[in-house]
């Protein structure tokens, strides 16, 4: 168990040195999803699949815009990904929503 911790401790390390201080990301990547969820006027228990995936690429790209180290080209496939997915769901599986649940709430 002490050496999961250990490695925890140098990836968190890691990311602090590509992304800066984690406060400030997680902060940004807030407000994406945030303006996300109002344009869409989505609830969160009205999400979709595809929100998902599309949250997730702005997940990346706030990462790839504001990260400190050149992680860029990492970040953006990954978005490509995300969209690629996104996409798929949304031509394949039109009312996927998720409901939560609360039989283990």
């Amino acid at each position: 168990m002490r050496e999961i911790l250990q490695l925890s401790l140098e990836i968190l390390d890691n990311r602090k040195a590509d992304y800066g201080d984690p406060r400030d990301m997680f902060a940004l990547i807030a407000n994406y999803w945030s303006t996300y969820l109002e344009s869409h006027q989505k609830t969160a228990g009205g999400l979709e699949a595809s929100d998902v995936a599309e949250m997730m690429t702005l997940f990346k790209i706030a990462r790839a815009t504001h990260g400190v180290n050149d992680k860029t080209a990492d970040d953006l496939i990954d978005a490509v990904g995300y969209m690629a997915f996104a996409s798929g769901l949304r031509l394949t599986e039109p009312d996927d929503r998720v409901e939560p649940d609360t039989k283990n709430a």
